[in-house]
């Protein structure tokens, strides 16, 4: 994530806590679960990477 970031592109990252600390800069947070599904629909409309 952090090579998108450093080239400009918008990079979110999925975090339970919604905190950015240990992301690199220019990486927005999002707070979610992946094991909750509801807590993260509608948090994006299209992705183009997920890991």
């Amino acid at each position: 994530m952090r090579a998108p970031a450093e080239s400009g592109e918008r990079v979110r990252a999925v975090t339970r806590s919604g905190r950015r600390e240990a992301l690199p800069a220019g990486v927005e947070a999002v707070a979610g679960d992946l094991n909750r599904p509801e807590s993260v629909r509608g948090r994006w409309t299209a992705y183009e990477h997920c890991s």
